[in-house]
């Protein structure tokens, strides 16, 4: 219950404490990211005026936490996992980075739709699309990869990725002007 808590406390902060594993971070991002999701949702919704306008607030919250993300996971995890994993065939590492570049595709045609003022319904299926392809990676990464780690990497090489990891979206953040996401997850 206190590593939960306090992956709440790093979905709330964007900074990464010290002690979590790099699986449990990134679980926590995977929280922010749904929280970032609903209210863009919340946003299609209401269809005010200023729909596309808040859902691409929204989305320009979500892009540098992604990217840096997907950073963490191509940088760090991936290659480690590959290595410490008895048994872990590159294909499977491949179809997550697959999933990545469909994600990325899937941004660029919610960006155009966005951008261009397309009619509300082909902005609503963009986001829907994005949003469909993002939950189903996280759900793979945290059903299927996640716990392959877990099990299989030594506890010690997980926190110390973790801290790695930490220092990497460090550097990524001051690198990045874009406002912190909503706090979404109470921490009480």
């Amino acid at each position: 219950m206190a590593d939960l808590l306090q992956s709440f406390m790093f979905v709330k902060s964007t900074k990464a404490p010290e002690g979590l594993t790099i699986t449990q971070q990134l679980r926590a991002e995977h929280l922010s990211f749904r929280c970032m999701l609903r209210e863009m949702e919340s946003s299609l919704r209401e269809q005010a005026p200023d729909t596309p306008s808040r859902v691409k607030s929204a989305l320009k919250r979500l892009l540098p936490l992604l990217s840096a993300h997907e950073q963490v996971e191509e940088q760090l995890l991936f290659p480690a996992a590959l290595e410490a994993v008895s048994g872990l065939r590159p294909e499977i590492i491949e179809m997550f980075r697959a999933g990545h570049e469909e994600l990325n595709e899937k941004l660029d045609v919610l960006w155009d739709a966005l951008e261009t003022r397309m009619a509300p319904v082909s902005q609503f299926v963009a986001v829907i699309d994005f949003q469909s392809h993002l939950k189903d990676h996280m759900e793979e990464e945290e059903q299927a990869l996640f716990p392959l780690i877990e099990k299989n990497m030594p506890a010690k090489l997980q926190l110390t990725l973790g801290e790695n990891a930490g220092r990497l979206r460090g550097g990524a953040a001051r690198r990045s002007k874009a406002p912190k996401p909503p706090s979404c997850v109470e921490t009480k």
